[in-house]
């Protein structure tokens, strides 16, 4: 890894730790990540290397970046070089993220550096980057003992706290990506899993597949409404514009604001932006939960100082590796200028033959490498 490249690291960050859902979905509105921003950045940036990936999650919106300068975006939290490095290193690892523990920020992070890599904003060293991240987390979640957590975690706790017993209790999931996924993990522990798709083509194949690997009943439904009316907890993970579950669709359900039949909704909505419209919850017995309202941040102080010593060691063994490949390429050079000095001057002065001349050259540069190198030890 070229610590050069490292120390050009910088990271704009406008995440969940210090604004809130709202705040972040106004900073979207009306951007395009690719055409604006990282427009913007190649513009600015006279490098050779260009290097800029946007990891856009329900928690972050963090440009990750090669530059002397920093882009300058208004509110965002700027790291450089070995922080920016750490930072990473601590995402990967779970922490920091909207969960404790959280392992789907992986992919995430890896999508965004490969997406970036396909569309021509980054280079092999940013990928090499990505590797050594990755590495370095996996060993800091083992040595720390953290203990794996995704989103399926979160509902299905807040479904049995809210339910008890989900036996007779139907789940509703809206969305096909991979929090969707995680989420149909805990599917067996409900009476039906519901699906939504605009095409039934499409459903019936992806129920198919699902029930490859899930012992449980599955339904498809073709309109949110239809799913409402049969789910009891109700799943959003899309990356829909806007409200798919709204006001109007609860008054079809309730009567004078009261649900009929007096049952209970749990909506938790993972979409960023949101796609559950926050008037719903002033419905009775209807529980909702946004993004900013999954982050569960338990971390022991000292295993975040535990943590950070880690990486530090890390760090070091990194600059250690770079300082010794340094060295030798150094020591290599010197050993060739040696070489071709002798060899130079045992051509011009010595009537020996060429290939005489060339084993005499290599030798003697070693041993004048050796005699530097003893010289340079006892300074130390």
């Amino acid at each position: 890894m070229d610590i050069s490249f490292i120390e050009s690291l910088k990271i704009e960050s406008y995440n969940f730790l210090t604004y809130n859902v709202n705040e972040r979905e106004k900073f979207l509105c009306g951007v395009d990540i690719y055409k604006d921003i990282t427009h913007e950045y190649f513009r600015k940036e006279k490098g050779e290397e260009k290097n800029i990936v946007p990891l856009i999650t329900c928690g972050r919106i963090e440009f990750i970046y090669t530059s002397f300068d920093f882009l300058g975006l208004d509110g965002f939290e700027k790291l450089s070089g070995w922080d920016a490095f750490s930072h990473l290193v601590k995402l990967s690892a779970g922490i920091n993220t909207m969960i404790f523990g959280e392992t789907h920020i992986v992919n995430q992070i890896k999508n965004a550096f490969f997406s970036a890599r396909k569309n021509g904003l980054c280079t092999d060293k940013m990928i090499n980057l990505l590797g050594e991240i990755i590495r370095i987390s996996n060993s800091l979640r083992k040595k720390l003992n953290i203990e794996e957590k995704n989103f399926s975690t979160f509902v299905l706790s807040k479904a049995e706290e809210t339910f008890g017993s989900l036996e007779d209790k139907n789940l509703f999931v809206v969305g096909t990506g991979a929090v969707a996924h995680d989420v149909f993990k805990i599917a067996p522990k409900f009476k039906k899993l519901i699906i939504y798709s605009h095409s039934r083509e499409k459903a019936e194949e992806r129920i198919r597949r699902l029930k490859q690997f899930l012992d449980t009943e599955i339904e498809f439904v073709s309109s949110v409404q239809e799913g409402l009316e049969k789910g009891d907890v109700v799943v959003l993970a899309t990356r829909h514009p806007g409200f798919l579950v709204k006001k109007e669709n609860f008054e079809k359900l309730s009567r004078d604001g009261v649900l009929k039949h007096g049952k209970k909704f749990l909506i938790i909505d993972f979409s960023f932006p949101r796609n559950a419209d926050p008037e719903i919850e002033k419905f009775e017995n209807v529980r909702l939960f946004n993004v900013d309202s999954t982050a569960i941040l338990k971390i022991n102080p000292e295993k975040l100082e535990l943590a950070e010593k880690f990486i530090n060691d890390e760090i070091e063994k990194i600059r250690s590796r770079y300082e010794y490949r340094k060295s030798v390429s150094y020591l290599s050079e010197m050993k060739v200028d040696f070489e071709s000095i002798i060899f130079e001057h045992l051509m011009k002065y010595t009537d020996l033959p060429q290939d005489e001349i060339f084993t005499i050259a290599k030798s003697l540069s070693k041993k004048l490498l050796a005699r530097f190198f003893e010289k340079e030890k006892t300074k130390m």
